[in-house]
């Protein structure tokens, strides 16, 4: 009876303790079941009893009468407690509790062993025991919402239910509102953090700025006004200066990254990218023009190294401002204790290789970054999340497929466990190139199909350019006609004059797509394409960026083909390969090679080594990926064999 009351396989010891026999006993007694094939050793633990079918269990249970459960349970419950007081088993302590009719003592031992769950860092079973406490025990209103905290705290520590934690914190903040104003503050950034990863990206919008009035900053409220205070203060940092140098020595009472004020910028910085570049840049600016003011050594050394990605977000120009970032940043915190300090100056550093194209480095600095994050008990799911969108950027500008590929499976199933809508989200419409091309166009179109393509989250922000971005590449992967392309054209143009296109990285890869886009349409016939394609090939090559001009080769090769001018084409295809192999970008490199081969220029070898190259990546289509990243050839075609 015991055995089966008990729902999981029990030690022989814990069988002693709750039926109250002595091992010998027990022994003799589980020979006797065990020969009669009623009870047998648990999968996994051979030390374990368990019923030999569920149906014994069953029938036992049903057989029962409710008072001699409740004496089994409140058996169980004592032998756990007994020796399990740190164990696997306190859940089924207070299972055991609950089943016996003692909620509220299954109540009390389930929030002791949250605890305890909690200081051994295991959050995923603290939340569990949370939700226990709470569901059992009958609380005051003060003690629902203590422990209403300390289930959000547990899920937000563990990554999970983002959503069900922000409302915890919400109304932990609405409580405090009286009592400590700081902390109903912190409170509110908390859930700001958890709706914007739950997906809740409007809600998120509404909360920070209500927060920001109301710690006395008012955030602009149209994209021009936010553009205007941008350039006011990016004027006021350049009038002012960089310091020479910074104290390199951090005090005890430094606590920068404890500052509610602070922590609010932060979730802001981290979340804002995606949805408002702009916004976040003057978020950024308005920390750092504060920092330099109060001459916090700590607070200026986080905006420095966020200063070195943030600066060139705009302007490619600011290299020397981005590296005199980075320069007075690492004194400060190269040598710090703290792994937060280390993480964002690694980051930072990240930031301005991806600005300025050095791919590879930028993806070992925001893997070292990601590296730090995870190492601390306390979870950076958003600071995680964010990098690891950079980090599967890197990988899709070298074109490497196949690492990508394994990057956004590993991405995609992380967000999924934790909730994370906004990482799913924009991993699965910002990073499906190589669904489409190593599985083909019905498997990247069913991949964007389980999104809600109408959903703010998918249709705000970035993540409109990255959908728009999916459906052009896939109208070039799959030769649509000159009238489907033209719509694809006129969508580019629509995000050409947005804030997405004044971005460096993605302004220079729209005006690409602009181009194969217009390419694509010349290859169909359509007069004046060629041309278009040409002026944005210049466009592109006037730019002080190494992937602008690879891109911007790669559209003169095309253009130039299409206007009858072979050498010219010829000697941008070799420029481009040369550039793209330069500079990591390998894919390019590639296909540049292949369509040399296919206008007699390229060399046996030449080919081999790019047909191997794509054969790793697992191209599906050869030519269709050709078409994608090099159109203008049409009547190019790969040799025989």
């Amino acid at each position: 009876e015991v055995i089966c009351v008990s729902g999981v396989p029990l030690a022989l010891r814990t069988l002693g303790a709750a039926t109250g026999l002595e091992t010998g006993r027990v022994s003799e007694l589980l020979s006797e079941l065990e020969g009669e094939q009623l009870v047998r050793s648990g999968p996994t633990d051979a030390a374990r009893l368990e019923p030999f079918h569920d149906r014994i269990r069953e029938a036992v249970i049903d057989a029962l009468e409710p008072d001699e459960r409740a004496r089994h349970h409140a058996a169980l419950a004592a032998a756990l407690g007994e020796g399990a007081a740190e164990s696997e088993d306190d859940r089924d302590v207070v299972r055991h509790l609950a089943e016996a009719g003692h909620r509220e003592r299954a109540a009390r031992a389930a929030e002791a062993a949250a605890e305890r769950a909690t200081r051994s860092l295991a959050f995923d079973r603290a939340s569990e025991l949370y939700r226990m406490a709470l569901a059992l025990g009958r609380h005051t209103p003060s003690e629902q919402l203590r422990l209403r905290l300390a289930l959000s705290d547990a899920l937000a520590n563990a990554g999970q239910g983002a959503l069900e934690a922000a409302k915890g914190f919400l109304e932990a903040a609405d409580a405090a509102d009286t009592t400590d104003p700081d902390e109903a503050l912190t409170l509110r950034t908390r859930a700001l953090e958890q709706l914007a990863m739950s997906g809740h990206t409007e809600q998120a919008m509404e909360l920070l700025r209500s927060l920001c009035v109301a710690v006395g900053v008012r955030l602009p409220r149209t994209k021009l006004g936010a553009l205007f205070s941008l350039l006011r203060r990016r004027l006021q940092i350049r009038l002012r200066g960089l310091p020479e140098r910074l104290d390199a020595e951090l005090t005890d009472s430094m606590k920068a990254t404890e500052s509610p004020i602070y922590r609010l910028y932060t979730a802001a910085f981290v979340h804002l990218p995606i949805l408002d570049p702009i916004l976040a840049n003057e978020l950024h600016a308005r920390t750092l023009v504060d920092a330099l003011r109060e001459d916090d050594t700590e607070t200026l050394a986080l905006c420095l190294s966020r200063e070195a990605g943030v600066c060139l977000t705009f302007n490619a120009s600011n290299v020397e401002q981005a590296q005199h970032a980075v320069r007075l940043a690492t004194p400060v915190f190269g040598t710090s204790p703290n792994p937060d300090h280390q993480a964002w100056l690694t980051v930072g550093n990240g930031l301005r290789h991806y600005f300025t194209g050095h791919f590879e480095r930028a993806l070992t600095e925001f893997r070292r970054g990601l590296e730090l994050w995870s190492s601390v008990p306390v979870a950076h799911v958003a600071n995680i999340s964010q990098v690891s969108v950079f980090a599967m950027g890197c990988l899709r500008y070298m074109g490497q497929l196949s690492e990508l590929r394994s990057e956004l499976d590993r991405a995609r199933r992380d967000a999924a466990w934790r909730g994370n809508r906004y990482l799913w989200t924009l991993s699965t419409v910002a990073f499906g190139l190589p669904i489409l091309l190593q599985d083909g166009l019905e498997a990247s179109r069913r991949d964007l199909e389980q999104l809600d393509l109408e959903s703010p989250l998918v249709r705000t922000g970035a993540n409109g350019w990255y959908l728009a971005r999916a459906e052009a590449e896939e109208a070039l992967y799959d030769d649509r006609s000159a009238a489907e392309l033209a719509e694809h054209v006129a969508v580019m143009r629509r995000y050409r004059r947005t804030q997405f296109g004044l971005v460096v990285t993605w302004g220079a890869e729209l005006v690409w797509l602009l181009g194969r886009l217009h390419l694509a349409r010349a290859d169909a016939g359509v007069p004046g394409e060629a041309k278009r394609a040409l002026k944005l090939a210049k466009n592109l090559l006037r730019r002080p960026l190494s992937y602008a001009r690879i891109f911007g080769q790669a559209l003169l090769a095309g253009a130039r083909h299409r206007l009858g001018d072979l050498a010219g084409s010829r000697a941008a295809l070799e420029e481009c390969a040369v550039r793209a192999e330069l500079h990591g970008h390998e894919l390019v490199a590639e296909a540049a090679r292949l369509r040399l081969v296919q206008l007699g220029f390229g060399s046996a070898s030449q080919e081999r080594s790019a047909t191997r190259f794509f054969e790793a990546q697992r191209v599906r289509d050869l030519e269709a990926t050709l078409r994608l990243f090099m159109p203008g050839f049409r009547e190019a075609a790969l040799p025989a064999g």
